[in-house]
């Protein structure tokens, strides 16, 4: 969840990342969806991927614009993507709003031990932004984002695994105090 303006807004799984917003965070009205076209990467990248099927969105404002984490997969399977999409503004009513999509972040294949959805965003107090991920196969895993682009900091910057199950999923890292708390 998160608020624009006067509006709060929630983005969840489903055909083109569909929304809801509310003023009240009680009654809510449906917003518009993400995407209303496939992004180009998906196809090559996550061929199984069904046509505006994506996973898990995450929302955060950072530098001035809205950053959308989603995931693109099939069920079951570790040949999986996030994507990116940014706009300045969720009110659709505003001429700055429209979502662009950004691209892959991050994959994974069929010959990795993880599995690239669920991606959480996480912007600590040193000013550093991070993308937790992942699932069945080798558990949660995390990568550093440069915080200007949105995307992987390096294309060889590190994975680290921060938590191991063959059956976790939909990680949320949270920094409070002198400790940083994984859900």
């Amino acid at each position: 969840i998160i608020k624009c303006k006067n509006k709060f807004w929630v983005f969840y799984t489903g055909r083109g990342v569909p929304s809801w917003h509310s003023t009240n965070l009680v009654n809510w009205v449906r917003g518009p969806s993400v995407f209303t076209n496939a992004p180009s990467w998906v196809a090559k990248g996550v061929p199984a991927n069904r046509p505006l099927g994506y996973w898990a969105p995450d929302v955060a404002y950072v530098n001035g614009r809205y950053l959308l984490y989603y995931a693109a997969s099939s069920f079951g399977k570790n040949v999986s993507g996030i994507g990116l999409a940014t706009t300045a503004t969720l009110d659709p009513n505003d001429p700055a709003f429209g979502w662009t999509d950004q691209g892959m972040v991050f994959a994974s294949t069929a010959a990795d031990d993880f599995n690239a959805i669920d991606p959480a965003i996480f912007h600590d107090k040193n000013g550093s932004l991070w993308l937790t991920f992942g699932s069945f196969w080798s558990g949660i895993e995390m990568i550093q984002l440069n915080p200007k682009r949105g995307k992987r900091l390096l294309p060889d910057s590190p994975i680290w695994p921060l938590a191991h199950s063959d059956s976790i999923e939909a990680s949320y890292l949270y920094q409070h105090g002198g400790y940083y708390y994984l859900f």
